[in-house]
């Protein structure tokens, strides 16, 4: 529970790095989110700010229908995903993202993360201020305190999950653990800091008190001073230790579904009004009021809760009572005598989960998206003409669409859909294709349409299906050339030719085959310049090259000679590259993530490497939550609108919607610079640390050590060199490599602490620490 100090020389170089690292001011982006699903509330005078999936709402308290504004991440928020809001003393508010701290002046935004300050991680749910001015940031990695006076940073729990975090009338800072499923750490109870130098923190758990559970999820005080807590449900969901705690410094007191009037035992949050009475939210039970000898219920049955299933609950400074949902949509408010419900978005989405784009010939927008944000169920279609959304779905097509993978028209304006079978809008009716009625299978993911109007279908399973609108004809292993027992991407050439992607399966199939009609050509790691078997997207420039994404790189086929991009070699952040795409100026969009072989943790939560570089054939230019305003979700589809826009969508995280890229006309065929490129010699923290799989390691040569001879190696306690993770020359640019614990020769190495030493030239040589613990 000590806090730890964050070194200035460290701090320094990381603030140097960010800045160094903004994006150019000419670049304009948009960003189209649902924001009905609300995490955090805070208020401030007659506005009361919301925290939401999809970005701020600031919302007024006299006219919350129309007084609405949006913020998000083209505004200067750090993330989209908003999980915990604060006001200091200065009327500064402090939001805690997926992506890291914003602070917001009321004109300025700045950014605080991993990267640039002593934030401990970039996922940031709760947020406090001290009576010292202090500013506490509970992570899901640990606690975080700034002192705001002195530019200080310090940090305590590190590796525990920090839920909630309340300041007493005392000064005294309670902070609130628990787990979070992609984490698997678990809960330590509730830690109480007590000023004025909060360097030590003393620990209540289930094991040393009489506290229920340690997963906590609310803290708060009554007049007398008594500590409330909210036990929810635990890292286990299990609902036995579910229920209210309360503390007098001394004695402890429980109140659960057995022993008292709470007839719950699914426990979210509470808050404590004026007069102390004890306002508890509940996952299915409605809303308690307890005045410390009556409980009363209110729910769907009693009042006008619109449901039962509530979140997080306050009190503002009218002793009106605001809620939020645990599964819908919007926030409540209840002034003891009326209900109301408030819901607002800056777009119609329905969720920020967008699985697939295409633009009519009119320049409309059409996307396909789901009502709660899962990705593979209760799908619709969205059409938007840059003023008015529309929406398709069962009631008005008769279709109950499930996965969409993919859009398409063709050039009479009919909207093709891929969701396993396919369907056909012509702007009237819709038309479904199945094994009635078609040559399809089942699994179609993709679609592409040939200069004669056939449209080519790719199923998941095994085929390849073209329609010329009269006659069906499927392709597969069994009767044709085609190799591949999974089929993932298909492009066609201006010569007719279709190239069909596949991934791997038992050892056959994968890489690239070439229909032109007639014959079969299959090219491979085995007899061609392919960099990987594992094909995730094909896209054709107008000069035919052939551009293939894999999870090894990029290669690029002209019809003779095979060209290969990796992060090595190229300004790619990640070799795992998840979509292609080609603008009308020829540039090459390429969407990259973390995931795979190479690519560290920590950055997927920063969100850098979930990253879209754009290539005009000679320079790179990256785009991530570092230098541009992008979401940090997973890009899995791109496209051009008629103005020269570029639009990204996702099927990650949940809180992307739609980010566009607004390209002046001036701007449009200027050649590409390349920018951003780091100016200072650095070797990051290995993370995780201490680890006990792999642990990853990110480094960055900077600007004027062209062709440097690079050297990343891992020693041992006694000095012995252990693994060479990097050999060789490298350009300017930013980098990460995995470790997995491994030496030279393959084999496992003991548990125990390990230097890593980054050489570039002769002068410019950095070491750090890790510890693996088997």
């Amino acid at each position: 529970g000590r806090f730890q100090p964050v070194g200035f020389l460290a701090l320094f170089l990381l603030v140097f790095l960010f800045l160094s690292r903004l994006g150019s001011a000419e670049e304009k982006w948009i960003n189209y989110t649902n924001a009905s699903v609300v995490y955090a509330l805070a208020f401030e005078g007659d506005y009361v700010w919301e925290g939401t999936r999809g970005g701020v709402i600031k919302r007024s308290l006299t006219n919350p229908e129309e007084d609405v504004t949006y913020y998000t991440r083209a505004d200067g928020l750090a993330g989209n995903c908003v999980y915990a809001i604060a006001i200091d003393p200065r009327g500064v508010k402090w939001f805690g993202t997926n992506n890291g701290v914003s602070k917001f002046d009321g004109v300025n935004w700045v950014t605080y993360n991993t990267l640039n300050s002593g934030l401990i991680d970039n996922r940031v749910t709760a947020i406090g201020i001290d009576s010292l001015g202090g500013i506490w940031f509970g992570t899901k990695n640990g606690l975080t305190r700034f002192r705001y006076d002195y530019c200080h940073w310090d940090f305590s729990l590190e590796g525990i999950g920090i839920s909630v975090i309340s300041v007493d009338s005392q000064g005294n800072v309670w902070v609130g653990t628990r787990s979070w499923c992609e984490d698997y750490q678990l809960p330590k109870g509730i830690y109480k800091f007590s000023p004025p130098f909060y360097d030590e923190g003393i620990n209540y758990n289930k094991s040393n008190s009489d506290l229920l559970d340690n997963s906590i999820g609310a803290i708060a005080f009554d007049s007398q001073g008594n500590v409330w807590i909210a036990n929810d449900w635990g890292p286990d969901w299990s609902t036995e230790r579910s229920g209210i705690s309360k503390f007098d410094g001394e004695n402890w007191e429980v109140f659960t579904y057995e022993n008292s009037g709470l007839s719950s035992r699914t426990i979210e949050s509470l808050a404590i009004d004026s007069e102390d009475n004890k306002w508890i939210a509940t996952n299915g039970k409605g809303i308690f009021k307890y005045d410390g000898a009556t409980w009363v219920n209110y729910d769907t049955s009693n009042s006008s809760l619109v449901v039962n299933f509530v979140d997080n609950i306050y009190v503002d400074s009218q002793e009106r009572i605001w809620f939020t949902f645990k599964y819908d949509p919007g926030i409540g408010s209840f002034d003891g005598s009326n209900w109301y419900n408030y819901e607002s978005s800056n777009s119609a989405l329905p969720s920020n989960v967008i699985g697939a784009i295409a633009f009519d010939p009119s320049g409309n927008a059409w996307l396909a998206t789901d009502r709660r944000g899962w990705g593979y169920y209760d799908c619709i279609i969205m059409c938007f003409d840059g003023t008015d959304w529309f929406t398709y779905n069962e009631s008005n097509t008769g279709i109950q669409f499930h996965t969409i993978r993919d859009l398409a028209f063709d050039k009479q304006g009919n909207l093709w859909v891929a969701e396993g079978w396919v369907h056909k809008f012509d702007g009237t009716h819709w038309t479904t294709y199945d094994t009635s009625n078609s040559g399809i299978s089942g699994n179609v993911e993709a679609i592409a349409i040939d200069i004669d109007g056939t449209k080519w279908f790719i199923s998941s399973y095994d085929a390849v299906i073209s329609f010329d609108d009269s006659t069906w004809t499927v392709y597969t292993a069994a009767n044709s050339g085609l190799v591949h027992e999974r089929v993932t991407a298909i492009a066609i050439d201006s010569k007719g030719n279709k190239w069909i992607g596949g991934r791997p399966y038992y050892g056959r199939g994968g890489g690239v085959c070439r229909f032109d009609g007639t014959e079969w050509t299959t090219y491979n790691t085995s007899n061609s310049g392919l960099i990987d078997d594992w094909v995730r997207s094909i896209q054709i420039d107008s000069r035919d090259n052939i551009w293939i994404g894999t999870d090894k790189g990029l290669s690029k086929f002209d019809g003779n000679q095979w060209t290969n991009y990796d992060m090595f070699n190229s300004g790619l952040p990640s070799n795992n590259i998840i979509a292609l795409f080609v603008d009308s100026q020829d540039y090459l969009w390429v969407a990259t993530t973390s995931s795979g072989p190479i690519g560290p943790p920590h950055f997927y939560w920063l969100g850098s490497f979930l990253a879209v570089s754009v290539f005009d054939g000679i320079n790179w230019h990256t785009y991530d939550v570092t230098n541009s305003r992008i979401p940090n979700f997973a890009v899995s589809e791109m496209a051009e609108d008629s103005q020269g826009n570029i639009w990204f969508v996702g099927e990650g995280n949940r809180q992307g919607g739609i980010s566009i890229l607004k390209r002046s006309s001036s701007r449009v065929g200027q050649e590409l610079h390349v920018v951003n490129l780091p100016e200072e010699f650095l070797l990051a923290q290995n993370y995780p640390n201490p680890f006990n799989v792999s642990t990853t390691i990110s480094y960055q040569i900077p600007v004027g050590i062209s062709g440097s001879q690079v050297k990343l190696r891992i020693f041992n306690v006694s000095g012995q060199l252990v693994r060479t993770l990097v050999d060789g020359t490298s350009e300017p640019g930013a980098y990460w490599v995995t470790w997995d614990g491994r030496d030279d020769r393959g084999r496992a190495v003991a548990s125990g602490v390990y230097f890593y030493r980054l050489e570039a030239e002769e002068e410019l040589v950095e070491v750090k620490k890790m510890i693996l613990l088997q």
